[in-house]
């Protein structure tokens, strides 16, 4: 008997073609998919993620690593928010996330700045307000306000 190869044709029956997965007919079906697993970023995203880093920065800290909390993370932005995105992503957004409000707090404390773009350093105005109130080191802030700003924002997604 001899060996299959790759560089001697074989005959159609030894193997299988996958033809394309989408249903042409399902043009909207396939279009609210592909919005989901954009790489864009949305303000209720970027809130979403947030919360989840500080409440595992209050909670978990001590007992989940980073890395696993990027993980999970991922896996909960899909199953409350529906938005496919990778723990490298989630990483990366809440990095860049922190280092723009800090960027940002130093240019407030250093001269009088104004909003005049919609967003600054890769920040929106709700976002930076946002993170003013969550991340400020002043503020006291319990896991129960936290929970309650995620549901409220897995809320704000579904409607």
């Amino acid at each position: 008997m001899q060996s299959l190869s790759v560089f001697r044709p074989s005959h159609p029956r030894l193997y299988t073609v996958i033809g394309e997965s989408t249903i042409l007919n399902s043009v909207e079906s396939s279009d609210g998919i592909k919005n989901r697993n954009t790489r864009e970023w949305g303000d209720l995203m970027t809130t979403y993620v947030m919360l989840k880093y500080r409440k595992w920065q209050i909670k978990d800290r001590r007992t989940m690593s980073l890395h696993s909390f990027h993980q999970r993370c991922s896996e909960e932005l899909f199953n409350d928010l529906g938005i496919n995105k990778t723990p490298t992503q989630i990483r990366d957004k809440v990095n860049n996330t922190r280092s723009s409000y800090h960027a940002l707090i130093k240019q407030l404390q250093k001269e009088s700045f104004k909003w005049t773009q919609e967003k600054h350093y890769s920040l929106s105005k709700p976002v930076f307000d946002f993170m003013s109130i969550f991340f400020e080191s002043n503020n006291t802030i319990t896991l129960d306000q936290i929970n309650q700003k995620i549901v409220e924002v897995i809320q704000q997604n579904k409607s």
